[in-house]
């Protein structure tokens, strides 16, 4: 089985001090835990970009209310983490996969 990403946007109105430990501790805390067993191997990034940047992503798909200006800046920027992780049951991997959707998609 390749190896997988998933990219999670985080809106412009959650606090800028710790988001991201927020996400983790929603999101990809549960996850490893829960699939700790079937992970081959996961590691995480965060980033803090000027909304035009689109990576790996088509940024035009991420609703306006994640690339908004923030803090101190009048430039549109959005934050984001991306979880790259490898499971070698395709099986395995799309239960991962779809209780990962609920996570996130439950924390807006």
């Amino acid at each position: 089985m390749p190896i997988r990403q998933t990219r999670i946007f985080v809106r412009s109105d959650e606090p800028l001090d710790d988001w991201a430990e927020t996400l983790i501790g929603r999101v990809f805390r549960p996850l490893t835990s829960e699939f700790g067993k079937i992970l081959d191997w996961f590691w995480f990034s965060r980033y803090f970009q000027e909304a035009s940047d689109s990576g790996d992503c088509d940024i035009s798909l991420v609703p306006d209310q994640y690339k908004q200006p923030l803090g101190s800046s009048e430039v549109p920027r959005h934050r984001s983490m991306r979880l790259r992780f490898n499971i070698g049951d395709p099986q395995s991997c799309s239960a991962f996969e779809h209780r990962a959707s609920e996570l996130i998609n439950g924390g807006g």
